[in-house]
C-alpha cells in the first residue's frame, strides 16, 4: 500500500514538474508532452538510424578491418553536424543530461534483440574517461550508455577494468592521424585474467569518428587477453568515418 502512494506521489510530482517547468524537445525545442522524453515523437521517428542490414554491409566493420578484430559492430544513428543527434550527444556531454545517455542505451540495446546476426555481449566496457575530465564532467558519457543497454541485454557492465593513463585532449578537431597519436597508449587493463575463456565484450563510445579511441582500447585489450572476443556499439557514427 505504502509503494502504491509513494509511485502515485512520484507521478504527480513528475505531471506537476512538467506544468510548471516544461521540458522542450532537443530537436524541434517544441514542448514536450508528459509521455514523451527528450524528443518529440516527430524528431524520433526522424532519426537518421544506421540500417545495417547484415555483417556484410556494415559500416562500423569495414572502419575496423585489419586493424582490430571484431565480432560486429553497432551504431544506434548516423551523425550529422548541427542535426538532431548532435545536439542530443552535446546535451549529454556538456550540458549536464547523463539521462539522455541512458535514454540512448534502450534503443541500442533493443536494436541487438533484433537483430539475428548480434548476440549480446557477455560483458560492456564503456570507453573510459581520464579522472580529471570525469571529475570536471560529474560523469562518464559512455558509462551512461552501457548503463542503458545493459537494461536490455543484461549484460555486465564493466566499469573501472579499463583505465585512461593520460588526460588527452578533446578529439573533436583533430584529423585522423592526430587521434590515433592521442588515442594510442592510452590505457591502462586490470583484472582482466578472471574474465572466461573468449569471453565477449562490447566496447562502448558516444561517436564513432575515425575509430582511433575504439583501437586504442581494443588493442590494450588484445594485448592482455589475446583470446578475448570483442564487439564494438556506440551511438552514433559520423558519415565521414
Amino acid at each position: 500500500m505504502f509503494l502504491q502512494i509513494h509511485k502515485a506521489m512520484i507521478k504527480a510530482y513528475e505531471a506537476l514538474s512538467h506544468i510548471i517547468f516544461p521540458s522542450s524537445c532537443v530537436g524541434c525545442q517544441r514542448e514536450l508532452t508528459i509521455s514523451e522524453q527528450f524528443l518529440c515523437l516527430h524528431c524520433e521517428d526522424d532519426l537518421p538510424l544506421a540500417r545495417f542490414d547484415s555483417l556484410r554491409e556494415n559500416a562500423v566493420v569495414d572502419l575496423f578491418f585489419g586493424r582490430i578484430p571484431i565480432e560486429y559492430g553497432d551504431v544506434f544513428c548516423l551523425f550529422n553536424k548541427k542535426g538532431t543527434v548532435q545536439r542530443l550527444l552535446h546535451y549529454l556531454k556538456y550540458m549536464r543530461q547523463p539521462e539522455i545517455g541512458r535514454y540512448l542505451g534502450l534503443f541500442m540495446g533493443l536494436q541487438i534483440l533484433t537483430r539475428p546476426w548480434e548476440e549480446p555481449p557477455d560483458y560492456l566496457i564503456p570507453v573510459p574517461l581520464h579522472p580529471r575530465k570525469k571529475i570536471i564532467r560529474g560523469y562518464n558519457q559512455a558509462d551512461e550508455l552501457a548503463f542503458g543497454i545493459q537494461r536490455v541485454c543484461e549484460s555486465p557492465v564493466l566499469y573501472n577494468m579499463i583505465r585512461r593513463q593520460k588526460n588527452t585532449s578533446s578529439q573533436t578537431k583533430l584529423n585522423r592521424w592526430e587521434r590515433y597519436l592521442n588515442a594510442n597508449e592510452s590505457y591502462e587493463i586490470e583484472n582482466f585474467e578472471n574474465l572466461p575463456f573468449r569471453a565477449h565484450v562490447a566496447i562502448i563510445d558516444d561517436v564513432i569518428t575515425t575509430g582511433a579511441t575504439i583501437e586504442g582500447v581494443g588493442q590494450a585489450i588484445l594485448a592482455v587477453r589475446p583470446d578475448i572476443r570483442i564487439s564494438v556499439m556506440a551511438a552514433a557514427l559520423a558519415r565521414n568515418a
